[in-house]
């Protein structure tokens, strides 16, 4: 009847409605899992599904992709954004890593590689019991891309990614840092080197390199991607992001110091990987600007203007033996 018609319309915008009363879900609520995993939401931004995808990637255009997800994200999640403050421990942490390591700067970029390549082993080892944690996505790579224009080098990886209480607990707190551990090693070593790693505190070396770091995450238990963001100030925020092209797995996004900016050249980069992270099994990519298109070639000579020189060369030969 009309009246049931009514009464099941109203129900329907009220649970609408409730679904958005949470207002750090608004965001991730935009988009359900089987659109973020369909390539709908690539559809609405211009791009055509998961080829469009792979061929952005490819053809240098990746730092694009990554600028529009950071410029889009400030007007996305200003209601969305939670601001915490770092634990003591950690910002002690922070500060002694920072001073310590200040003449071993390069130190971050294993640091990092390594943290993917664990992400990426812990998603593997997830697979063996469910296959269906690849179809998200089914390549397991780390690549590296430096944005000249932007100033940044993201590391990015297809790992097993976090989720929001992953970020709040492994990048804020001291129950996963490690940082206890790390701090009493410390007075017992001189070498600070293989501690780092050996504590779980080697995220925190992003800034030796960068005044700004930002960690945009996608989990396979959440539909959200959510990103992280501090500049070792004492407090960090998270808030959900539109990054949809991260289908699984974590992109650090570091804001590079003015002095640290030869980290953005591809060989420095390279040189970098090959010392410091040489026997890390998964495949390692550092992306590089597109190159420049090839000068323009002199336009071609018509068959008349061929004909023409040639007849002008002939007559000139005539000339000449004629004078002899």
């Amino acid at each position: 009847s009309t009246e049931m018609m009514l009464a099941i319309f109203l129900v329907a915008q009220i649970a609408r409605c409730s679904q958005f009363a949470n207002s750090r879900e608004t965001v991730c609520a935009r988009h359900s899992p089987s659109q973020l995993h369909d390539g709908a939401v690539l559809r609405a931004r211009g791009l055509r599904g998961a080829a469009a995808q792979h061929r952005m990637l490819h053809d240098g255009r990746v730092m694009h992709a990554l600028r529009a997800l950071r410029g889009g994200d400030e007007k996305a999640t200003v209601s969305d954004a939670q601001t915490y403050e770092f634990k003591a421990e950690i910002t002690q942490l922070m500060s002694l890593i920072i001073n310590t390591f200040y003449s071993n700067k390069e130190v971050f970029l294993r640091e990092l590689v390594s943290n993917s390549a664990d992400a990426i082993d812990k998603i593997r080892h997830v697979a063996l019991e469910n296959s269906a944690a690849l179809e998200t996505e089914t390549g397991l790579h780390i690549s590296l891309v430096p944005d000249q224009a932007a100033k940044t080098l993201t590391i990015l990886d297809t790992g097993i990614g976090m989720t929001r209480k992953e970020l709040q607990q492994n990048l804020g707190t001291i129950a996963h840092s490690g940082t206890r551990g790390f701090m009493e090693a410390m007075k017992q070593q001189r070498d600070a080197v293989p501690l780092i790693g050996q504590f779980g505190v080697g995220f925190y070396s992003a800034f030796l390199v960068a005044d700004h770091v930002e960690v945009f995450s996608k989990h396979n238990d959440e539909q959200c991607v959510w990103r992280w963001a501090s500049d070792a100030a004492g407090s960090y925020t998270i808030a959900p992001s539109e990054y949809s092209e991260l289908k699984r797995g974590t992109a650090i996004v570091l804001h590079l110091k003015e002095d640290q900016h030869s980290l953005l050249e591809p060989s420095k980069l390279h040189a970098l990987v090959k010392q410091h992270s040489e026997f890390v099994t998964h495949p390692i990519r550092i992306w590089q600007p597109a190159p420049p298109p090839p000068p323009r070639a002199p336009p071609a000579a018509s068959v008349d203007e061929a004909e023409e020189v040639r007849g002008e060369g002939e007559a000139a030969e005539a000339a000449e033996a004629a004078k002899a």
